[in-house]
Order: structure tokens, then C-alpha cells, then sequence
């Protein structure tokens, strides 16, 4: 644990502990702090997840489900106790984190018999630029990402000693990272089919690396598994049906599914951007130099970890296929896929040590993988440097020369632009009269609910398509607005508010906020 320690000091990760939700990605990150903050405060039950903005029952509520809420039941109950804090949200993100980290140190030191490349190995994951970033950040894909490697380690436990914690404990860590997140069922998904071929194909039994006897136990239980994700999944639809909202596309955005324009942005993106979201160049070759060698030598590895590692590829290409929207900025869906490089180096560095033990052992061999992790490391640090400016502009003077020309501009763009100024306006606000149960409108403002939650109160705001003009004002008045949030000056949309805006009681900086309680 000193090494992720460690790595937790070089990203300043004690300065991010205390900041507001960051820029990027504000959208969701306040969407997941939103359903938390319902819990916290206004009473939801479990399965009644909703977010302070009323997108939902025909703007009367805000009801609204996706992913599994359990790490918002949690902290939001946490917080009826110590009131709202994002500090403990981002705290609880780093111990799961850290118990991942932990998991994949345990499950590479299993599989490789040595203390140093298992330290590097693990910590390697942990200057993944996105996963740097969204470790602090609010939405599930992390922990998602956690409990996958959690249930792997529990699974190989299993699969070499049985027992009925071992197996159970596979079972809520595979379900637990589902839940989260459904693309984190690649794993589950891969070993389901690799299994499955194993016991159909009278050659590969013979050579199978597992005791056979569990092998249908775990299809049994990796079927319950995905039995449990497709109920929640089911509810959430069906949830947000009776509601009439959703927060979340559930469904697919694939290539085929989005227009030219759309298409070439998404992979101008991911090509210049994205991909070093995840790793940088060096790190790229290296792992194609892997891939190389073990399909170079395929007929040393065990049928079972071929077939893991293709079944795995090819999910993760179809998910770029179907998801090829993501490639535009949405970094955060590709954490789950990680466990196709993880995968990877596992399987290579095994072949390397069953077939080569003396290159495992080589101090060159450590040097070269101490040296690689302490440039990603570097790499990712100047990346959350970047991320986490918090509305200042980023001086490259003051950062590692570890960056794209791209990448730094992206990031300098990346701003609160608009809702800046809510970051501190809720104290102003109180001053004025403006009450927390008070319904309130924020407009421009398309997200779910990103400025309805740093003004900490709720109502209603353009999501969804909605027109915010003076009709519209006059129908959330009726449906019991006082105050008209208004982000900028821009004539576009003054205009249509025409009568609304003549009784201001509060402007600070660009966000002027207006009395509604009276006919226009």
C-alpha cells in the first residue's frame, strides 16, 4: 500500500479531496451526487432513486434510475449523520479503489509467484489517466471496475481451493460490479464462454489448467450473476417508464446508428484525445509487443486463458462498435474494458514465467517495468494536473513536458463556464430569501440537474429538450417556481423570458437570480 500511497501524493490527491465537483464530466458527476443527495434528504427509498431535478411524472418529481444506486443509498445515509460532504463521497471512491488496487496485487502475485512485478503491475493501473481522475470523481465505473477484480481474485481462490466463501464472494463481487456497471460484466461474460467451451469440447477438457468438478459451479453461478444485473436492469427500465424520465441511454449509440458528422468527430476524438486518456504511446507498444508474443506463442498457454483473453478482445471491439459514440469524450466508459490489458499482461507475463523464468527474475527485466511506471505515473500526474485546474486556465509552464498539443488545449477548454458562478452562491442566496425548499428554474442549463444541485435546491431546467420561455415559466410558476436562475446575458435567451426578468435580487458574477412570485 506505500507505492499507492505514494501515487496518491504525486496526484495531489489531497487537494482534490477538498474541491467542489470538477469540470469535466460535471454533468454526471452532479447526477450521481443528486440521486445521493435524495437519499440523504428527501426520503426516497431505495428503489425511488431521483435527482433534484423534476424531469419526471410530468415535471412533478424527479424519479429517475440507471445503474444500481448502492453506493448513493450508502453515502446518502452516511450523510443524514454527518450532513452533506463530497469530501467523504470522494474518500469512500479511494478506499474501494484502494481495496481494488489491493485485489489485483493479491491476484498477479497468485498468478506469478513474484512480490516486485505484482507491486508494478498493480500500481501500473493506478496511472491510468481516466482512472486517476474518476477515482475522486462521483460515478460508479471505478468501483465497478474494483469489484470485477475483487471477484477475480475470489474466483481463482475457488477454482484452486473451493469453498463456499470463496465462491460466494465471487458471486457479489462479479454481481456488485455489474450492478454498477453493466459493461463490467466483460469478465463474467468472457469466463462464462470460455468455461462453457471447455466443457463442450472433448480436447480442450483434457488439457483444462482448472479442476473440471467447478467448472459447472461457476457457470451455474456466473448465470445467477447475470440473472441478478438483468433484473435490477429490468426494474430501472421499467422504473423509468412508469416516470416518464431517464437520466441515462439504455441502449446502444453505435457506428452504424450515428450520422457522418457525429462518426468523424467521435474517432477524430478518440484518435487525438481519448486514447491517452487511457495510456500513453510507450505504454500502447508495449502492450501490442505483448500481444504479439502470445500469439506467437498461443499453443503454450492454457485453452482457457486463450479463450478468456479472445472472448475479452472481442467483446471489447463490439463495444467500440456499439458505443462508438464514447469515443467523443466519454473516457469514463472505457474503464471497465481495462480488464482486457490487465488480462493481457497477466497472461503474458505468466507464459514469460512458466516458459522463460529467468526473464521474470532479471533485474533488467524489473528496471524496465520500474522505469515504464514511473514515466506513466509522471504522465498521469501532469494529466490530473490538467483535469483538475478547478476553472483556472492551465499554464504549460508549470507542468511535465508529458502531454499532446491536443490534449493540453482539450483540457484548457474544459471549464464551469456558465455555472461558475453557482459554486458559491448558495450562502448569497440564503441572504436574499431564497429558501431550500423554495422550487427555483436554472436556465440555460440542459444537464440532468448540474446547476439544481450546486445551488442545493430543486425544481426544473431544460433537460430533456425543454424550452425555457416565458410559457414555460409561467407553467412552472403555477406548478410553484419563486426564483428564475438565470446563467449569462446571452440575448437567445433573454428574449424568450421577456417579463420574467425584471425583478432581479441577487447578480453575482454572471448569474443573476429573479423573483417569480408575481404575474408577468
Amino acid at each position: 500500500m506505500l507505492g499507492f500511497v505514494v501515487l496518491c501524493s504525486v496526484y495531489e490527491y489531497g487537494r482534490v479531496l477538498h474541491m467542489r465537483p470538477l469540470p469535466h464530466h460535471l454533468w454526471r458527476q452532479t447526477t450521481c451526487l443528486s440521486i445521493t443527495q435524495e437519499y440523504a434528504e428527501g426520503g426516497n427509498s431505495f428503489f425511488e432513486p431521483a435527482v433534484q431535478s423534476f424531469i419526471a411524472d410530468d415535471a412533478t418529481s424527479g424519479k429517475t434510475a440507471a445503474e444500481f444506486p448502492i453506493i448513493y443509498y450508502v453515502i446518502g445515509s452516511l450523510w443524514k449523520l454527518i450532513g452533506r460532504t463530497e469530501f467523504a463521497y470522494r474518500l469512500i471512491m479511494l478506499l474501494l479503489h484502494a481495496a481494488g488496487s489491493w485485489a489485483l496485487f493479491a491476484l498477479t502475485l497468485r498468478v506469478l509467484k513474484d512480490g516486485a512485478l505484482a507491486v508494478m503491475v498493480a500500481l501500473f493501473f493506478f496511472t491510468v489517466p481516466t482512472v486517476v481522475y474518476f477515482t475522486l470523481a462521483f460515478l460508479p465505473d471505478v468501483p465497478a471496475l474494483d469489484f470485477v477484480l475483487l471477484g477475480a481474485l475470489a474466483l481463482t481462490r475457488f477454482m484452486e481451493a473451493g469453498g463456499f466463501r470463496n465462491g460466494t464472494a465471487t458471486l457479489f463481487c462479479f454481481a456488485m460490479g455489474g450492478l454498477l456497471k453493466i459493461t463490467a460484466l466483460m469478465v463474467p461474460m468472457a469466463l462464462f464462454l470460455a468455461l462453457s467451451a471447455v466443457l463442450l469440447v472433448p480436447a480442450w477438457r483434457a488439457k483444462a489448467l482448472f479442476d473440471l468438478r467447478r467448472i459447472p459451479i461457476v457457470w451455474g453461478g456466473l448465470i445467477l450473476v447475470f440473472l441478478i444485473v438483468a433484473a435490477w436492469t429490468w426494474y430501472a427500465v421499467r422504473y423509468n417508464h412508469w416516470n416518464s424520465a431517464s437520466y441515462s441511454v439504455m441502449g446502444t449509440w453505435a457506428l452504424w446508428d450515428i450520422g457522418e458528422a457525429d462518426r468523424a468527430s467521435a474517432l477524430r476524438f478518440g484518435r487525438d484525445i481519448l486514447i491517452y486518456q487511457i495510456f500513453d504511446g510507450p505504454v500502447w507498444w508495449a502492450l501490442a509487443g505483448m500481444l504479439l508474443v502470445l500469439i506467437r506463442y498461443v499453443r503454450w498457454i492454457p485453452v482457457e486463458l486463450v479463450l478468456f483473453n479472445a472472448f475479452l478482445f472481442g467483446g471489447t471491439v463490439l463495444y467500440v462498435l456499439l458505443w462508438t459514440i464514447a469515443l467523443n469524450n466519454h473516457d469514463y466508459y472505457f474503464i471497465a474494458p481495462l480488464v482486457l490489458p490487465i488480462s493481457l499482461m497477466l497472461t503474458f507475463f505468466w507464459m514469460v514465467r512458466e516458459r522463460w523464468p529467468q526473464a521474470i527474475t532479471s533485474r533488467w527485466t524489473k528496471a524496465t517495468l520500474f522505469l515504464l511506471l514511473v514515466y506513466h505515473g509522471a504522465y498521469a500526474a501532469t494529466n490530473h494536473q490538467m483535469r483538475t485546474q478547478a476553472g483556472r486556465p492551465v499554464d504549460a509552464a508549470a507542468l511535465l513536458p508529458l502531454y499532446h498539443d491536443a490534449e493540453l488545449e482539450h483540457w484548457r477548454m474544459t471549464q464551469y463556464w456558465a455555472m461558475a458562478d453557482l459554486l458559491d452562491i448558495v450562502p448569497l442566496a440564503r441572504k436574499v430569501g431564497v429558501l431550500p425548499q423554495d422550487l427555483v428554474i436554472t436556465v440555460p442549463d440542459e444537464s440532468v440537474c448540474s446547476a439544481l444541485y450546486l445551488i442545493e435546491q430543486h425544481g426544473f431546467n431544460e433537460f430533456g429538450g425543454v424550452r425555457m420561455d416565458s410559457a414555460t415559466v409561467a407553467d412552472r410558476v403555477r406548478r410553484g417556481a419563486k426564483y428564475l436562475y438565470l446563467l449569462g446575458n446571452d440575448t437567445a435567451v433573454t428574449t424568450p423570458l421577456e417579463g420574467w426578468l425584471d425583478r432581479r435580487i441577487l447578480a453575482h458574477g454572471e448569474v443573476g437570480i429573479y423573483d417569480l412570485r408575481r404575474s408577468p
